[in-house]
């Protein structure tokens, strides 16, 4: 009996030691856990933290990719632009500011010294980049060109850009006499009525509380403008390849011609193009052309379908209808397709015409209507002989570009 109670009292022993055992062992895992529990915490907030800040700065630094687009697209148009006097904001509480260290110029190729500083409410990003910046000449890349300072457009479609000199005194004209530019105008106020025009690209304009479009974008600036050189003389140089020769015609009517069309003719007198394909384009000569804002030597009369240009037999792929002494008109039913280079004195109720390449009109642009004209770009690099731009088409170009510490000495 004595030795079965101490045997029971050794188990009892034994289970409260095994007991005590899993206890402590119970407590250790707990902390254990508690502590991985705390560290994994942290180690989550930590993540989260830092996930936040690459978030914050992934954003910061797609604001400033974001402000050099917009310092390309500004340059392009106003190679003396000095940048945003004030944020501009971009959405989600980012925004930009582009800061420039030179005053550029408006016509000599160079350097534009660019700093973006870029925020999102919680991180800063500075890009520095030096864009090369070509101002060419601006009528070069434009749809249509009106030099003059009246102007009255209805129902056109403009796909392109496009320029109206709404302010006074800022086209150079061409002297033939003087082999140069001069100061020409126009220097009366403008008088400018557009209604139902489209632009697929930008209007261009001097009057900043001025609109005009029926749909799309409008810009103000202040760069002066070159009517291009021109000299036809060349043409009159006889090549029965490649052109034919009229001497004061009263109408071209009914014919199909792949050769450059050359018209001369004298101050006063009147073409009819009466269903007239002339695929090779159209040169309307008149001697002794000297300034072109005397207003028009000689009228062009359209009637019924005329097709001009469009071809690749005449003297140079891009010739439309060149003829810078010349008023254009048509009768209500006339309807006429133009291709290539175009380049008028002036236009008197036009209606119907559909040119492929560039316009540019030189004096009063009256009653244009549903009218439609689309940019090429092969027309404005390769002009036709006897036409010379002021300069090269605008372009801009980023030369080099890195993420900055105040590198310029800018204040943001």
């Amino acid at each position: 009996m004595q030795d079965t109670n101490m045997r029971l009292r050794g188990a009892f022993r034994a289970t409260t030691r095994r007991r005590g055992s899993v206890l402590l062992l119970a407590l250790f895992f707990g902390s254990l856990l508690a502590l991985l529990a705390g560290s994994f915490g942290e180690s989550v907030r930590a993540q989260v933290q830092n996930a936040r800040e690459v978030n914050a700065s992934l954003e910061s630094e797609l604001a400033a990719q974001s402000g050099l687009e917009f310092a390309l697209r500004r340059l392009l148009w106003d190679p003396t632009w000095q940048g945003t006097l004030d944020p501009v904001q971009i959405g989600n509480g980012a925004s930009f500011r582009v800061l420039r260290s030179d005053p550029g110029d408006d016509y000599a190729i160079h350097t534009a010294q660019l700093e973006i500083v870029a925020n999102d409410g919680t991180s800063e990003y500075r890009l520095a980049t030096a864009v090369e910046v070509t101002p060419g000449d601006p009528l070069r890349n434009k749809a249509i060109t009106a030099l003059g300072n009246k102007v009255r457009y209805h129902n056109l479609d403009v796909h392109g850009d496009m320029i109206l000199v709404d302010a006074r005194d800022k086209v150079w004209d061409w002297s033939p006499a003087l082999q140069d530019w001069v100061p020409a105008g126009p220097h009366l106020p403008a008088k400018s009525q557009l209604s139902s025009v489209d632009v697929v690209g930008t209007l261009y304009k001097y009057q900043e509380n001025s609109s005009y479009l029926h749909s799309g974008q409008e810009r103000t600036w202040s760069r002066d403008l070159r009517m291009p050189a021109w000299s036809l003389d060349a043409y009159l140089v006889p090549d029965p390849s490649d052109r034919k020769i009229y001497h004061r015609p009263a109408e071209l009517s009914g014919i199909t011609l792949n050769k450059t069309a050359v018209v001369i003719l004298e101050p006063g007198d009147n073409l009819v193009l009466d269903d007239a394909r002339l695929l090779g384009g159209l040169i309307v000569h008149v001697p002794a052309l000297a300034d072109l804002r005397l207003g028009p030597a000689v009228t062009i009369t359209l009637k019924n379908s005329n097709e001009i240009g469009t071809g690749v037999h005449g003297i140079h792929p891009n010739i439309g209808l060149i003829a810078p002494g010349a008023m254009l008109q048509g009768n209500t039913g006339a309807t006429t397709k133009m291709d290539g280079f175009t380049f008028l004195g002036s236009t008197n109720t036009t209606v119907h015409l559909d040119v492929d390449g560039m316009l540019i009109l030189v004096n009063e642009v009256k009653n244009l209507n549903d009218a439609e004209i689309t940019f090429d770009k092969k027309v404005a690099e390769n002009p036709p002989m006897g036409i010379t731009f002021s300069g090269p088409i605008p372009a801009v170009d980023v030369a080099t570009m890195h993420e900055s510490y105040g590198d310029l000495n800018l204040d943001y």
